[in-house]
């Protein structure tokens, strides 16, 4: 569980790391005008930082009932005209305002500092929401601490010093854009004969201070399921099957209307996520044996594999990913 950062020095240094990060990562600058729903922002031009895929503008909000870093990002960025904002991540200057998206928080055991949204994605269309996003994406959630014996969840956006810190940002971002373009329809099925069921582990044992937190991996979780996709596509030539996800199967594929997959991601080989995993697979296909169960899992060179016999007796097949710099790639199980 992640603990909400509330106070105001606190908050601020975290602005100032976000800030510098991005700003070193997208490298373009320049005077833009922002839009919004029902017409332009204040009708200014605002300093905006681009690079790759996104772009950013910010500013801090001191007046009014919601005090706040404000945080708009964009996919598409014109010279001329105005730039649609795609999604805020605004944190609270000081306390706990759940008005506002976004938050950083902290892995009390190993510090990391982590941006997180609460899911609320406005875009003024029918079907368009928090519930409805948040049921479509495929990323990862955590639970959070708010204080005072409150406790929620919100979407693991990333963690500030992660070296995949821009990756995991421009894959929520994206998401939201598809999200806001496609109104959250799946592909074209879904897995109606298995039960959607929420189910999210907590995480067990201690963790050493020198390691980085868990939550680091599983910001990738939603990245790690979009390749997947990708590759099963290419690489099985699955022109007449559908796709599908929600926030009890990562991926799964139906054929002429019925669930043939189901794949089960995880960021960590350790036995919380394996055993995890495993019974996943196995709860969302006990109302048919024939769908095939794989479990995903990144590539290790650890010694201590005899579960992967124990995935075989299971009927489980274990497919492996390895990242590189600029790519991922996946692998077939290893004895």
């Amino acid at each position: 569980m992640l603990q909400v950062i509330t106070n105001a020095d606190e908050v601020k240094k975290c602005q100032q790391q976000l800030y510098k990060r991005l700003t070193a990562l997208l490298k373009d600058k320049g005077k833009y005008s922002i839009g919004y729903q029902g017409g332009n922002f204040n009708n200014v031009k605002h300093e905006i930082h681009s690079g790759g895929h996104i772009w950013f503008s910010s500013f801090t909000i001191t007046e009014g009932d919601n005090p706040r870093y404000w945080h708009a990002f964009g996919t598409e960025l014109a010279k001329h005209g105005s730039n649609s904002i795609v999604v805020e991540i605004n944190v609270p200057l000081i306390g706990l305002n759940r008005r506002v998206s976004g938050m950083f928080a902290k892995d009390l055991i190993t510090k990391d500092i982590f941006l997180l949204h609460r899911g609320r994605v406005g875009g003024g269309k029918k079907g368009i929401g928090k519930d409805a996003f948040t049921e479509w994406y495929c990323g990862e959630t955590a639970e959070i601490d708010e204080g005072g014996g409150s406790v929620d969840t919100a979407i693991l956006v990333t963690a500030l010093a992660a070296p995949s810190f821009l990756d995991d940002l421009a894959f929520f971002v994206e998401k939201v854009a598809d999200f806001k373009k496609t109104g959250g329809k799946p592909d074209s099925g879904t897995a109606d004969n298995i039960k959607r069921v929420s189910y999210r582990p907590e995480f067990v044992g201690i963790k050493k201070s020198t390691r980085p937190s868990s939550f680091v991996a599983e910001c990738n979780h939603g990245r790690v399921v979009d390749a997947l996709e990708s590759y099963l596509r290419q690489r099985f030539h699955l022109e007449a099957a559908s796709f599908f996800n929600n926030r009890s199967i990562d991926l799964g594929i139906t054929e002429h209307g019925k669930v043939t997959s189901i794949y089960e991601v995880k960021t960590d080989t350790n036995r919380q996520s394996i055993y995890t995993g495993i019974g996943q697979l196995m709860f969302h296909a006990v109302s048919d044996s024939a769908i095939s169960r794989t479990l995903v899992l990144p590539r290790t060179v650890a010694r201590d594999r005899q579960w992967i016999s124990v995935l075989k007796r299971l009927g489980i097949e274990l497919l492996e990913y390895k990242t590189d710099r600029d790519s991922m790639r996946f692998v077939g199980a290893r004895s």
